[in-house]
């Protein structure tokens, strides 16, 4: 597990994904890369689409969310 200085802990990321920009991965991508301390994460996810996962997997409906063998086919997780 990858720890940085001045990271979000899980419970602030969870507010900020799904209160502050519900449904807006964009926008989230967008807050995060202004962010220096989250290049590397943002850098991450445009690889293979991983903001595309990412918006599935944090769907509001969560019987619309991703099952855990289609996210481990998604080329994001596959081209690890």
């Amino acid at each position: 597990m990858w720890i940085f200085q001045g990271s979000m802990d899980a419970l602030s990321l969870n507010r900020l994904i799904n209160g502050t920009f519900r449904d807006d991965m964009d926008g989230m991508r967008n807050f995060c890369a202004c962010d220096n301390r989250w290049e590397k994460g943002v850098e991450i996810l445009d690889m293979s689409d991983g903001w595309e996962l990412l918006r599935a997997m944090t769907q509001s409906d969560w019987r619309s969310r991703p099952t855990a063998a289609s996210c481990l086919n998604h080329p994001f997780l596959s081209d690890v």
